[in-house]
Order: C-alpha cells, then structure tokens, then sequence
C-alpha cells in the first residue's frame, strides 16, 4: 500500500520482530526516519524488553 502524500508521521508499537519489519518497510517507502517512532515493548520469549528501532 502506498503512503499518502504529503508530510506525515508514524508511530508503531509491537513485539520486536513486528516492529523491526514495519521499519524497514517504512524506510522502504520513503519515510525519513525523523518521522517515524517505531518501538519494540516486548520480545517473544524476553521478559522486560524495550527498544526504541527509531527515534
């Protein structure tokens, strides 16, 4: 799906995995990283895991 045109911002929020991919395909599409914050608030298999894949 493309992005809509124009300015726009993403914030994401998933297992870390998940969230890795959704960087990459926004990346991919021509998102700048200043307007995404993708965050990774649990791992499979990890208790107590957070990690910020965007700032």
């Amino acid at each position: 799906m493309p992005l809509p045109a124009g300015e726009g911002f993403a914030w994401c929020a998933a297992e870390a995995a998940t969230a890795a991919g959704l960087r990459e395909v926004l990346a991919a599409k021509g998102l700048p990283k200043e307007a995404m914050r993708v965050a990774a608030y649990w791992k499979r298999g990890a208790s107590g895991h957070h990690a910020e894949l965007a700032e």
